[in-house]
């Protein structure tokens, strides 16, 4: 079993990262080891000389108590919490900081939905719209992590909005291709009507010159 200054050193050492989080498992498992160890020793200081063990020996029924509420006996303990609080300082920093820059992101996102909602419901033009859609696209996906407990309604929101879009775009599709079919044959029933008046006009200034060739004889 390792001793207080062995596991001192050894949260010393992890502490000392920079990714904190990360060592959250390793600074748990030094943390209950210094507790069953202060928690063996003092069981051991209580017994008769007869029955005393080595001080770093595990003791059978010996009850850690957690070291940020325990009396702490001598230096060792004292750098021990020492640097257990500065650890958690730390943590709690970067978690605050996380969720702030989580909510802001939250909040970035359904700007971004905000827009998409407008686009689909106001912009006609395809072109248009697909060139907003890109530039939205590439906007949500800047954004960083978002609340846990946010992240699979937003998913379903956003989802649900690009089903939206492609819905709309093909509506307005067919009412574009329905318009270009129906201009087609106002425009083709339109050079209809002109050749026929063409032809009829043509009809009549033969007929008139006709005329100017053979007068009618009045009877």
């Amino acid at each position: 079993m390792a001793t207080k200054a062995e596991l001192l050193a050894r949260l010393e050492e992890i502490v000392s990262h920079e990714d904190v989080e990360a060592a959250a498992e390793a600074v748990e498992v030094t943390k209950e080891a210094y507790e069953s160890l202060v928690a063996s020793q003092h069981q051991h200081a209580g017994q008769p000389d007869s029955e005393a063990a080595p001080a770093d020996a595990p003791a059978e029924g010996a009850t850690p108590t957690a070291i940020e509420s325990a009396p702490l006996h001598d230096e060792e303990d004292k750098r021990f919490k020492q640097l257990l609080d500065a650890y958690n300082q730390r943590v709690n920093e970067i978690r605050r900081r996380k969720q702030k820059e989580e909510a802001a992101n939250l909040a970035a996102k359904l700007a971004v939905m905000e827009e998409m909602k407008a686009m689909i419901t106001g912009e006609e033009n395809i072109g248009t719209a697909f060139n907003k859609l890109k530039e939205l696209q590439e906007r949500w996906k800047a954004i960083g992590s978002v609340p846990a407990q946010a992240y699979r309604e937003l998913q379903r929101d956003y989802s649900h909005l690009l089903d939206e879009f492609f819905y709309h775009i093909r509506i307005y599709k067919e009412l574009r291709d329905h318009d270009l079919r129906k201009n087609t044959g106002l425009k083709q029933a339109l050079v209809s009507d002109v050749q026929a008046l063409a032809l009829m006009d043509a009809s009549s200034a033969a007929s008139v010159r006709e005329m100017e060739i053979h007068p009618e004889v009045p009877g």
